[in-house]
């Protein structure tokens, strides 16, 4: 980090490092589209098992506006706290590369979480309001310091199993069995924590952001997604009977396993565990309706 910091003065000027006409793309991409637009769809997808295709076309789209808010506020607080690291190593970003002031964007990025929290409250009630409220948190306080700790898993095993539960929730107002998806939606939230992390533990490591898959090195950060998918579909197949999951719970746990075995024969299938992922929690969404 030294190394990098005292070469500050070399930073290329904006003309070098943005493309012309490359200003509004470098803005777009800040917005990280693809992880919101899939965690927003994520959300879509949990609302239809959970209501089994019931749910009205108007109260999806506003599931998926909400979370898709509040995500891409999370992203963009994310790239406001990396700015000092992206100025080095992500120089074509539109904050490392001036593009857009980081004091702003960070103010904007602040107003959009509370916006995602505001229309939960206007949309689905104030206890929606206050779950949406956790987990914009959770994204923040990851943004914010976790990320760069050994704790950085820690948030995404409390809201990634929230996203499911909050949708579950909506469909299912009186529902009292929604603390079962931690069972299996805490070792996948790990799961997919350490597979997301492990094509950037090399450039973390010499930047010093030790996040738990840096601690860990990159062979077992893999070794350990692995097990904790594999871990998260076994808790699936032997808790749906016993909880009495449905059918659609144990199928999910099945196919999360298979997709564990898939990723083994597959380094370079970065997204296979976060699939897993999903289809488990779809599986126990609507397993659990």
């Amino acid at each position: 980090m030294t190394g990098l910091r005292s070469r500050a003065e070399s930073v290329s000027p904006l003309s070098e490092r943005i493309r012309p006409g490359g200003a509004p793309r470098a803005i777009f991409a800040m917005l990280h589209p693809a992880p919101c637009a899939l965690t927003a769809v994520a959300a879509v997808l949990f609302a239809v098992f959970a209501s089994r295709g019931r749910t009205p076309g108007g109260m999806l789209a506003e599931i998926g506006l909400t979370v898709l808010v509040g995500q891409i506020s999370i992203a963009v607080i994310n790239d406001v706290r990396d700015l000092p690291m992206d100025r080095h190593v992500h120089p074509h970003r539109a904050l490392a590369a001036g593009v857009l002031e980081p004091h702003p964007v960070g103010v904007a990025a602040a107003l959009m979480g509370l916006a995602s929290v505001g229309l939960a409250i206007i949309w689905f009630g104030w206890r929606a309001g206050l779950v949406v409220a956790a987990g914009t948190g959770a994204g923040w306080a990851y943004s914010l310091g976790l990320k760069h700790t050994a704790l950085s898993w820690a948030p995404f095993v409390l809201a990634f199993p929230l996203l499911p539960a909050w949708v579950l929730t909506l469909a299912h107002p009186g529902i009292n069995s929604i603390w079962n998806l931690w069972l299996v939606g805490a070792p996948a939230a790990l799961a997919v924590h350490l597979a997301d992390s492990i094509p950037d533990i090399e450039m973390d490591v010499r930047l010093g952001s030790l996040g738990l898959a840096a601690r860990l090195g990159p062979v077992v950060a893999r070794r350990a997604a692995l097990v904790s998918l594999a871990a998260a579909g076994l808790v699936a197949i032997v808790a749906w009977a016993p909880l009495h999951v449905g059918l659609a719970g144990l199928l999910g746990g099945i196919a999360s396993v298979l997709l564990v075995a898939v990723a083994q024969l597959r380094p370079d299938g970065r997204y296979v565990l976060p699939a897993g992922a999903i289809i488990l929690g779809c599986g126990w969404v609507l397993g659990l309706t």
